[in-house]
């Protein structure tokens, strides 16, 4: 009866990490987006960059402003894809963290199933080695 009580711990302890599990994964997803995101407008950023007047071109001042003022909303644009990356790298260190320690008490549960049915497998041999040995004794005692 022990033994089939931990067993359905076991299999409650197995759904809880591989919840876990998903949930550790559907993050690492969100923060691969983001980085991809991240990526993508440094890209622009260079290529707007490189798109700069020189300076034998004849500018406005007003479309200098507006670049310079493009690329300012660019660099923080950046910066807050920066933030959230570091927000969601912190999301999926805790996220790991909770992952492994389930995986941790699946293990453990999994190591006391082990020993508890090593504790029956002993008892039943020693059941058995009990009634071979009476067995014997009678044996002896009838041809005694």
């Amino acid at each position: 009866m022990r033994l089939e009580s931990l067993h359905k711990v076991v299999g409650m302890a197995e759904e809880a990490e591989a919840a876990e599990s998903k949930r550790l994964a559907a993050m690492r997803q969100m923060l691969e987006r983001e980085e991809q995101q991240a990526q993508q407008l440094q890209q622009h950023r260079q290529f707007y960059l490189g798109q700069a007047p020189s300076s034998g071109q004849s500018l406005t001042a007003q479309h200098l402003a507006q670049y310079t003022h493009f690329l300012q909303k660019l660099g923080e644009a950046m910066s807050q894809q920066t933030a959230r990356i570091d927000h969601f790298r912190e999301q999926c260190a805790r996220q790991q963290e909770r992952w492994l320690a389930q995986h941790v008490r699946v293990k453990s549960l999994k190591a006391l199933v082990d020993k508890e049915q090593a504790r029956l497998d002993r008892k039943a041999d020693q059941a058995e080695q009990r009634q071979l040995d009476e067995f014997n004794q009678r044996s002896r005692d009838r041809y005694s």
